[in-house]
């Protein structure tokens, strides 16, 4: 092993180039910039590099990369770093710097441009939300009460280390379809009514009301139900319509309640739940200004 390390870096631009990589992943073109040396002449002194096992090598699209390997013998890294302790060598790495500093300027170039606003296209909120349901503790136990298509659930589900359960009185209209077969296998799904269902006392870890409060004829009821669902120290997160005046959404979309302010939260909350957080947010969709309320059970 060690003759074909000596030979492979008995070439000192090989040697310059191990140097760069100890420190930093490059590409081709950025080693060729720092050792000041032609492509081809760069590019059959990596090929050696890699052959011996010293580099490795990354394709992104067009591009190569290139990078120290992570088997080299301890050994010969101890080796090579007494090797690197020259001066020379110690003046490429500060042209290191430079390179830093040209992949920072192209991206806050793009950013600085209004083409950087293209970006939007690439911005997934359904992805931000499915990354948080990864902060939910193992082994919770989640109700989404009045799941509708399912939706929620159907970002929660990438979590496979809790248990989601989705209950609906109008249980037709969950989209099955929405989900794979796998996932269907994490989820639990009941047609019931929130204002008495068949769980057992404290089961919940979270229960969500996404919208459901104000289709509820008696909102004390559901919020009473829960009360009996929730663990102690277990989260209830209600958003919903906060109360307005618009008299069409009860023909049109079904509304037994024109929405609600705090003080009607209040009055139906049992003595066991708590108010932690209350949000008032406006809805860009000309519809009425919507609540969050963060509960939680003593």
């Amino acid at each position: 092993m060690w003759i074909d390390i000596l030979k492979s870096i008995s070439d000192r631009t090989r040697l310059r180039i191990l140097n760069l990589l100890f420190l930093k992943e490059l590409n081709v073109n950025e080693i060729i910039e720092v050792l000041a040396n032609t492509q081809s002449n760069i590019s059959k002194h990596l090929k050696i590099l890699k052959s011996i096992g010293l580099i490795r090598e990354r394709k992104e699209g067009t591009w190569r990369f290139y990078s120290i390997s992570s088997s080299i013998d301890s050994k010969v890294k101890d080796f090579l770093k007494e090797v690197f302790e020259e001066k020379d060598f110690k003046e490429d790495i500060a042209k290191l710097k430079i390179i830093s500093e040209k992949r920072n300027f192209i991206t806050k170039k793009f950013f600085s441009s209004n083409e950087s606003c293209a970006l939007g296209k690439f911005y997934s909120l359904e992805n931000l939300l499915i990354s948080f349901s990864f902060l939910i503790p193992s082994g919770y136990k989640i109700l989404d009460a009045g799941c509708g298509e399912g939706k929620l659930l159907k970002l929660l589900v990438k979590n496979r280390h809790i248990s989601l359960y989705g209950i609906d009185l109008y249980r037709d209209f969950v989209d099955i379809s929405i989900f794979s077969e796998d996932e269907l296998k994490f989820i639990k799904f009941y047609k019931e009514d929130i204002t008495k269902t068949h769980f057992d006392d404290n089961f919940f870890d979270i229960v969500f009301m996404n919208m459901v409060l104000h289709h509820i004829e008696e909102p004390k009821l559901a919020i009473k139900e829960v009360a009996r669902l929730i663990k102690k120290g277990g989260k209830v997160l209600i958003i919903d319509f906060y109360k307005h005046s618009d008299e069409f959404m009860r023909e049109k979309y079904g509304d037994f309640w024109l929405g609600f302010d705090l003080d009607y939260i209040k009055s139906i909350l049992p003595y066991s739940l708590l108010i932690s957080d209350y949000y008032l947010l406006e809805n860009k969709e000309g519809l009425p200004y919507n609540f969050i309320i963060h509960i939680e059970k003593k």
